[in-house]
């Protein structure tokens, strides 16, 4: 169980890090303030997906059964969040 979990949480690692400077970018920035605008942005994500990568990764090793129930929700629900933003945002 720990190694399935470590692998979500790695994924969602991922999804978290790619996706939400993707979505960013397709604003479009416009010359060198545009970009700084994009890094500004973005850095606080990746900041936020390691921690919450570092965190997974300590719940998935806990021996305590409810922090797998946990991290296993949370798994599920960030990629299920990215990946239905644009039904949400419709609504």
């Amino acid at each position: 169980m720990t190694v399935v979990l470590s692998i979500c949480a790695f994924i969602n690692f991922l999804v978290i890090i790619l996706g939400v400077p993707h979505v960013l970018w397709k604003e479009k920035p416009k010359g060198s303030i545009g970009l700084i605008w994009w890094v500004i942005a973005a850095l606080p994500v990746v900041v936020f997906s390691g921690v919450s990568l570092i965190a997974a990764l300590g719940l998935a090793a806990s021996p305590w059964r409810a922090a797998h129930i946990a991290l296993f929700l949370a798994v599920l629900f960030i990629p299920w969040m990215f990946f239905n933003r644009r039904t949400l945002a419709r609504s």
